[in-house]
């Protein structure tokens, strides 16, 4: 009961004609060819990466630079962290008008009034 004989195979064969035309089964085989190609492709490539050990070809492969780097972020990832000093209240800069004498802040900077008037 479980096996597929020819008659079935035709009948899928036609089904899948009906669905998609003629015109369209060459492309159709292509695209799932080229897909399969990669699938196995990136299986392969995954089995390979899982055989190697990784630490010793990332030491190889990095340049001196990089080397470095991951070093010393090692070892600052690793210390303790530092307690950072408060910074001190800075003023509030409002432009270079000069003409502001502080105060409250929803009142508009007063005028001077100039005596010889």
């Amino acid at each position: 009961m479980g096996r597929i004989g020819a008659p079935e195979i035709i009948i899928i064969v036609l089904i899948i004609v009906l669905l998609f035309g003629a015109k369209k089964l060459p492309d159709l085989a292509r695209s799932l060819g080229r897909s399969m190609r990669i699938i196995k492709s990136e299986v392969n490539e995954m089995n390979n990466d899982n055989d190697r050990p990784s630490s010793d070809l990332e030491q190889n492969q990095l340049p001196q630079g990089q080397q470095q780097f991951q070093q010393t972020a090692q070892q600052n990832f690793t210390q303790q962290p530092q307690a950072q000093q408060p910074l001190p209240p800075q003023q509030p800069n409002y432009g270079s008008t000069g003409n502001y004498q502080g105060g409250d802040y929803g009142q508009a900077p007063q005028q001077q009034q100039n005596p010889n008037a």
